[in-house]
């Protein structure tokens, strides 16, 4: 019974240390422990911090978010950046080796996917660097350059058949293309008939939040199509006519059909600084491209079939840890919502 108890005390105490250990308050865990392991490579807390301050800073650099917007970003950003990095500690571990060679032209490939992924119209790599710099992290944004390099040299040094494009997979896929951007011309005019209806029915005193709620095409939609207390520039990524509409805007007001980055939109100004949409998504159309580059882009789509196959194989036998506990398990005060803001009176 004595050795009963003595167990049972053990166990309890051992549950409660790791109980306190995995509700350890992010702030608390020093900046030098170590809180991702994959087979045997680790990230400390500081290093993790890094490489989230250098995601949040692209992301508050592609597009004028408010600061609420950018709270609930930073959640995801870190539950997206622990995946990110753990993949990338997978990838490493399997494919590159201190050997691996990086040329200048691999590396002028990889900033011209970069400048493509991270940088707005009109700004350059160096500026985004510049950006960077001023956060401190140019450092981590490097390094990790660096590393997708040896990645994509190590895919050609191992799988260079997996990674040939022949003239038929050209032909095929210029067949393809032609096929695909008939049926988007097709499903657009649908869809612009489709929001002409909707403003019809606007016009005609229909309710504008309940046809957005059952119109908009808007992936992360809230309802009424309420976007929120938006200032005019934060319009800008949609284009200059979406700007100009808003800006023209009374309260109450609202605008034709504008044509936008990804699709046409609606807008209604619910307040001084707040508006809604009713969203309307464009078909993708694909880009004619000239032969060099309709083969860098389908030789773009092999190394990603390659990696999808690969990650699940080596992902079978990585060895992943988590040393400072479960420091990444979901909080609700760790995941915040946007502010409401309360509709105007009529």
């Amino acid at each position: 019974m004595r050795n009963c108890w003595k167990a049972f005390c053990l166990s309890f105490a051992l549950f409660v240390c790791c109980a306190v250990q995995a509700i350890t308050p992010w702030k608390d865990i020093p900046g030098d422990a170590v809180v991702i392991s994959v087979n045997g490579r680790e990230v400390t807390k500081s290093s993790f911090d890094e490489y989230i301050k250098m995601e949040v800073s692209v992301v508050r650099n592609r597009g004028a978010l408010n600061e609420d917007q950018m709270r609930l970003m930073r959640w995801r950003i870190r539950s997206r950046a622990r995946n990110e990095l753990i993949s990338r500690l997978i990838l490493y571990t399997n494919l590159c080796t201190n050997d691996v060679a990086v040329s200048d032209l691999d590396r002028d490939a990889m900033k011209k996917r970069f400048e493509g992924s991270f940088c707005r119209k009109g700004q350059s790599f160096d500026d985004l660097r510049d950006i960077l710099r001023n956060e401190e992290v140019e450092d981590a944004f490097m390094r990790c350059f660096a590393e997708d390099v040896k990645v994509e040299t190590a895919l050609h040094r191992l799988y260079p058949d997996r990674l040939s494009v022949t003239d038929r997979d050209v032909a095929d896929s210029v067949e393809y293309m032609k096929n695909y951007n008939a049926m988007a011309a097709a499903t657009n005019a649908l869809i612009c008939a489709l929001a002409t209806n909707v403003l019809e029915k606007i016009r005609g005193g229909g309710d504008f939040a309940a046809l957005a709620d059952e119109f908009s095409m808007d992936a992360e939609k809230n309802p009424g199509g309420d976007l929120g207390e938006r200032t005019i520039e934060s319009f800008a990524d949609d284009g200059a006519a979406c700007m100009t509409a808003a800006a023209s805007l009374k309260v109450g007001d609202v605008s034709g059909i504008l044509l936008g980055t990804t699709g046409y939109m609606i807008l209604k100004k619910t307040g001084d600084n707040t508006y809604s949409q009713i969203f309307f998504r464009k078909p993708y159309e694909m880009e004619s491209l000239p032969r060099a580059e309709l083969v860098e882009e389908l030789k773009k789509e092999n190394r990603e079939e390659l990696l999808k196959e690969l990650m699940k194989e080596f992902a079978t036998t990585a060895k992943i840890e988590y040393p400072q506990g479960d420091v990444f398990s979901t909080n609700p005060q760790d995941r915040p919502s946007p502010k409401k803001l309360p509709k105007p009176k009529p």
